[in-house]
């Protein structure tokens, strides 16, 4: 009770039933502000958490005895993910926590944390990297990784305990949004997509009758961004195809449902006059840190450096745009489809997999331009999803394209549906 102090009772970090009680990482001293409990899950809120998450995971996908299986690796078939807000310091943690080692399914959680850093820039706390602090027994990343078998990470977000508004708002808002953002579209297979090529850096307009897109596809931008690592495994290949549905997630996708192949291109697209929300709705301005970096893609009229907040923000709105994510979770779907192209673009392929298309490296910009005379006039989805040379499919990055009413005149000429 009183005796000790202002200790506040048990550490729900060091409740959870996995390698609880170890006391490398947790304290039996009631006083101490990482006291482990009376017991596995003896606090409300652990059994809580843990009582949800087994309805949320299926049970097909857990070990039988998760203390002595820990050295197993899970496999990249296993579905969900789990992320854990703490305050504060800037780090990104997952397993392993409770001891300074890698997990057995470091490849999928390593790059998992690397990508994440991308955005917040946050050190990776983890097992066999330069910045693990301190072991953490029984805590949640470890319990939901061990037992539940999902993906499982922390944030350590902010740079104080109790963060002021303003800045919650200003600074750590801004930086963790589009980071758990990427996390929810590859929750569905987050051990196999994390591994696959990232597409950014999306436009796309209405122009002529056709429909014009480019992207910036990468295997290794995201999983090397910490420059004081090296180069990680998963971003090494080469780009294999990149393909672009309308209207269907990969997810959703039937075999009657065309799919068409994205070329490499050497320069993006020039924008017409779209208005300035279309245009930042295309690029987060804000994951440019770099001066040179936001100049560059100012260029196109979109970004700007701010001398005064030292960043870069979306240009005549003054905040950071919109990466335009669909927030499906990433998926390798099925990318068989056929049916008529019905393009007209120089850059229009179709086929079930654009294996006809030959790419050179792992880092590209594409593009592709087809017919939208098939198109219904309004908004329509472009989900475009990559593949590297090792067949990993990569998460599902999505545009809106405007499609605008149509003179009767065009709309009689005969014009084949491309969708049909």
């Amino acid at each position: 009770g009183g005796s000790c102090g202002d200790a506040y009772g048990t550490d729900i970090n060091r409740n959870f039933d996995f390698n609880w009680g170890d006391r490398a990482g947790a304290s039996n001293n009631p006083c101490d502000s990482d006291y482990h409990g009376k017991s596995r899950e003896s606090e409300p809120e652990t059994k809580a958490l843990a009582d949800y998450a087994k309805t949320l995971f299926p049970p097909s996908q857990r070990k039988n005895d998760p203390e002595a299986e820990m050295n197993k690796p899970f496999g990249e078939k296993n579905t969900g993910m789990y992320i854990d807000i703490h305050s504060s310091g800037g780090y990104v943690y997952y397993p392993w926590g409770h001891k300074d080692a890698k997990s057995p399914d470091d490849e999928a959680l390593q790059a998992l944390g690397r990508k994440i850093h991308h955005y917040n820039k946050y050190k990776l706390w983890a097992g066999s990297q330069p910045d693990f602090l301190y072991e953490a027994s029984g805590d949640s990343s470890d319990y939901l990784y061990a037992v539940m078998g999902v993906a499982s990470l922390g944030f350590e977000i902010g740079d104080d305990f109790q963060q002021k508004c303003n800045s919650f708002e200003s600074d750590v808002v801004p930086i963790n949004m589009p980071a758990l953002i990427f996390a929810a579209k590859i929750a569905q297979r987050p051990f196999k997509e994390v591994k696959g090529p990232d597409v950014s850096d999306i436009q796309a307009m209405n122009k002529n009758g056709n429909i014009q897109v480019s992207a910036h596809v990468s295997d290794s931008e995201m999983v090397n961004d910490i420059r004081a690592l090296p180069d990680f495994q998963t971003g090494k290949q080469k780009i294999a195809k990149v393909l672009v549905y309308v209207d269907v997630h990969p997810d959703d996708a039937k075999p009657s449902d065309a799919s068409w192949a994205m070329q490499p291109s050497r320069r993006r697209l020039e924008s017409e006059d779209t208005s300035s929300a279309a245009r930042t709705r295309s690029i987060d301005c804000a994951q440019f840190r770099k001066r040179k970096k936001c100049k560059r893609a100012g260029g196109r009229g979109v970004c700007e450096w701010s001398r005064k907040e030292r960043k870069c923000l979306a240009k005549k709105t003054g905040s950071s745009g919109n990466t335009g994510s669909s927030g499906n979770n990433g998926s390798s779907g099925n990318n068989g489809s056929s049916g008529n192209n019905g393009s007209s673009g120089n850059n229009a392929s179709s086929g079930n997999n654009g294996s006809s298309v030959e790419f050179n490296s792992g880092d590209e910009n594409v593009r592709l331009t087809f017919d939208s005379s098939g198109l219904s006039p309004g908004r329509h989805t472009l989900y475009i999803q990559a593949t590297d040379s090792d067949g990993y499919n990569g998460p599902v990055s999505s545009e809106f394209v405007e499609v605008r009413q149509r003179q009767r005149e065009t709309s009689l000429r005969g014009s084949k549906n491309p969708f049909d």
